[in-house]
């Protein structure tokens, strides 16, 4: 795979918490992404793509596919949690994304993510761009819409 201006540099450790529909963050997730470095961290909890469940019927769990690590990373920018700093710097800036800005990240986290399913040929590989696309778009444009609200309510810091 050729250089990618997106690197995860952590793994993404779970631990289920009892009770919830949530998981806990056991270490920091840390991606790269254009020369910024963006940090979720350890003992963050985390509950995923926050759909309804009937919405799971047509998008599958919040905690499946390729939208597990971006999901983390948008819940830790929506609560005011994630710190960046650019490549090569030692110090996390805490200054929290805005709206918008994380709702980027995830589009952009969850693009990159898509790209690593392997290569399909012929007419799959079509049907597949445009499925990824629509799958896109739709979970971008739901943050959009109708995440003000959790946007409000889960902030920790600012």
């Amino acid at each position: 795979m050729p250089d990618t201006p997106i690197k995860w540099v952590t793994p993404l450790e779970l631990q289920d918490v009892p009770g919830m529909e949530e998981f806990r963050l056991l270490a920091d997730l840390i991606v790269q992404a254009n020369g910024v470095e963006y940090r979720a961290p350890a003992d963050m909890r985390s509950d995923g793509m926050s759909a309804p469940r009937l919405l799971w019927v047509f998008e599958g769990h919040p905690w499946s596919g390729p939208y597990r690590r971006p999901a983390v990373m948008h819940d830790a920018a929506y609560r005011g949690l994630l710190t960046w700093r650019n490549v090569g710097e030692q110090e996390w800036t805490p200054e929290p994304l805005t709206r918008a800005e994380a709702d980027t990240l995830f589009r952009i986290l969850v693009d990159f993510e898509q790209t690593l399913r392997l290569p399909e040929h012929g007419w799959r590989r079509y049907w597949r761009r445009l499925d990824n696309f629509w799958s896109r778009w739709k979970k971008w444009a739901g943050l959009r819409w109708f995440g003000a609200r959790n946007y409000k309510a889960r902030r920790v810091c600012g």
